[in-house]
């Protein structure tokens, strides 16, 4: 039987061949198999080598967490979601952290730290000086959460990199209560690296005269669920964003002020929700299955109207079609798998018609991924 140790030197050495082996039976053994497996992916992976893009595996490695949910009553049931996580795991390049930046020096020792430092050296683009200095903060603060609230803020006042400084921010503020706090500090040096490559500067605008006043979001479903595959990173933005929105705690106003500054320009104008064009049949669950499974489109979508107006199981449908997903999906390309979480969340937060539209748009992929086979 794998023992934890076992798993850790397995995910060190990104063997492939090992972790397919011992992880899935580590699941099986131990009732919390499945998120110490996970704990330790994400320490290691905020060690990724990203190059001139923006980090992937730390939001991936969310999305995993998230969708792990739908098998909640029986993790093993998500031992094929574990098993897609491992393979993408393997293909980044991991390098652990310059001690020069993030190690004691006898210099540091009654030293002041002041997180005014962290946030100038971040804005201003100075690398090397914000890691060290967040490095400094995590030894130095209780709070954690807090830290990453401020490095949330400068990414909430940038619309720069495509939204990924959001994304990555609620990343990582969900992994502060997810990993073990001895796993937390690669995580926080990877988001001030990131955001410190973007040279974000000191620019804030004209910010909203409440910014803690409720924001909407479903008028803004509306055009990210029906703007089809080619704007995927406008539903990824709009689902991240939402959680920081509403995940905050300490810095609120702040935070909120920043992401309301950006959001109606980015999103555009108040529009409808499109109509979903195929007459409701009613179904059972292996009904849309089959469906799918036949390539049946027109059949699968009326099918899945139906069981959602006559009051069917959200949480059941989405895990069913999650099965199908993962026998579809290609475990190295993390795009899909990034993309369908923000389906699930679409679903967890909106209500008809947007909550409609997403299922519509998560059945069109499946169909989608069936024919690109």
């Amino acid at each position: 039987m794998p023992k934890f140790p076992d798993i850790k030197q397995a995910l060190r050495t990104q063997d492939i061949e090992v972790l397919t082996t011992v992880v899935p039976d580590f699941i099986r053994d131990e009732s919390d198999g499945f998120t110490q497996a996970l704990q330790q992916m994400m320490y290691l992976t905020a060690n990724e080598q990203y190059g001139d893009g923006h980090p992937t595996g730390l939001v991936y490695l969310d999305a995993v967490r998230d969708l792990s949910t739908l098998y909640e009553q029986d993790i093993q049931d998500a031992i094929p979601l574990m098993e897609h996580a491992l393979r993408f795991f393997c293909t980044l390049e991991l390098q652990e952290w310059d001690k020069d930046l993030v190690g004691v020096k006898p210099e540091h020792f009654g030293e002041s730290v002041f997180v005014g430092d962290l946030s100038e050296y971040v804005r201003d683009g100075e690398r090397e000086k914000a890691i060290e200095e967040s490095s400094k903060l995590l030894r130095m603060m209780d709070n954690q959460f807090y830290l990453v609230e401020i490095l949330t803020e400068i990414a909430a006042s940038t619309n720069a990199g495509d939204g990924w400084p959001v994304i990555l921010a609620d990343a990582a503020l969900k992994s502060v209560d997810f990993v073990e706090s001895s796993q937390f500090k690669p995580i926080v040096y990877q988001l001030t690296d990131y955001l410190s490559r973007l040279n974000i500067g000191w620019g804030t605008g004209e910010f909203k005269s409440d910014p803690t006043s409720p924001m909407t979001f479903d008028r803004y479903y509306d055009l990210a669920l029906t703007s089809g595959d080619e704007n995927r990173r406008e539903l990824l933005l709009l689902t991240h964003t939402q959680q920081v929105w509403e995940g905050v705690r300490m810095k609120q106003g702040e935070i909120r002020a920043r992401l309301a500054y950006w959001f109606d320009e980015r999103f555009g104008e108040f529009r409808e929700a499109g109509s979903v064009e195929y007459e409701p049949k009613s179904a059972e669950l292996s009904d849309i299955v089959s469906a799918i499974r036949n390539e049946e489109r027109e059949k699968a979508l009326a099918f899945v109207l139906g069981y959602l107006q006559n009051a069917g199981g959200l949480g059941i449908l989405f895990r069913g079609l999650t099965d199908i997903f993962l026998e579809r999906a290609i475990p190295e390309d993390p795009d899909d798998l990034i993309h369908w979480n923000a389906l699930r969340t679409a679903i967890a937060y909106t209500s008809p018609p947007q909550q409609y539209q997403a299922f519509v748009r998560a059945v069109e992929m499946l169909m989608d991924m069936g024919n690109r086979e």
